[in-house]
Order: structure tokens, then sequence, then C-alpha cells
């Protein structure tokens, strides 16, 4: 029988690929066997590995003395006058709603700042005393300070409070 012929019988050769013939990949190297740990090392380790323990104990111990220390909830502080007179007298006060359960007297950090007119800023301490919370009780502050002539415009906040 003569071999079929056409496009369904086509055969083809594979070049020979130039080069260093081919060879099987190299049988897997073993990892070096680890070397002893000498017993000075192995107590500087131990000795390490305490005082980071130490260090993780004493920083979770004092996340969570600050995180008691820091649950005291938060007051409103509201600023209601911001104004300057025609002799630059600038005068600001607001209101403070204490949320905590226990009186607390709190200490307000107040800037008075030149918006329009002279370079001017002042910052103020106002105390501020008020009864228990639960949303009521809440006390009103003030304060005043004398600004150039020149400044026209002014701002007022509260950057900051302390408790006390």
């Amino acid at each position: 029988m003569a071999p079929p012929t056409g496009p369904a019988s086509t055969t083809a050769e594979i070049p020979a690929v130039p080069g260093a013939p081919w060879q099987p990949p190299a049988a897997p190297t073993q990892a070096p066997a680890p070397t002893a740990v000498p017993p000075a090392a192995r107590r500087g380790l131990k000795v390490a590995a305490a005082v980071g323990l130490t260090l993780v104990v004493l920083g979770a111990a004092l996340a969570g003395i600050s995180a008691l220390s820091g649950s005291l909830p938060k007051p409103e502080v509201s600023v209601e006058l911001c104004e300057i007179s025609a002799r630059g007298m600038v005068d600001a006060g607001g209101a403070l709603l204490n949320k905590d359960d226990t009186p607390r007297t709190y200490e307000l950090t107040v800037e008075l700042k030149s918006v329009r007119g002279g370079d001017w800023s002042r910052t103020q301490k106002v105390p501020v005393e008020v009864g228990p919370g639960g949303g009521a009780d809440q006390a009103e502050w003030t304060t005043s300070a004398q600004a150039p002539q020149n400044v026209e415009q002014v701002s007022c906040r509260v950057v900051d409070y302390s408790v006390s």
C-alpha cells in the first residue's frame, strides 16, 4: 500500500537545537545542616526574649492605664461669641456641656487671632466649673483681650482642654 498523500498526512521534521545536548536537571541539593548554637549565645537569646516579653507586657499595661484614664467622655464646647469692639477689645464666649456623671473643672485653651488687620494672636486659659453631666449640665465661659488698633476682624476657637 502506498503512503497517504495530501494535506491530511503531512510529516514534519524537528530541527536540531544548536548548543549542548539536553541533560536532565540536577538532583536537588540538601540544605546545610544547622550549626549548633553555643551555650553563651543561647543564654543571650533567652535574655533577649525575656526582655522583649517584659517590654510587650509593660506596653500593654501602660496602654490599659492610658485607655482607662482617657475614658472620660469628651465635653461639648461651643463658641457663641467672637467680636472686636471699636476700641480693640476682643470678647469670646460660649458654653461647655459636661458629659461625665461627676462635677468637673475644665480648663479651656482659647485662641483669639486676627483675621484682617494686623498680625495678632493671644491664647487664653479659661477655667470652667460644671456639674455632673447627663445631658443638661452646662456652664458658660467668657474671655477677653485687648488687640492693637489695626486689627479689624478676629477669629475665636477652643484649641484644647484639660480636666482637673
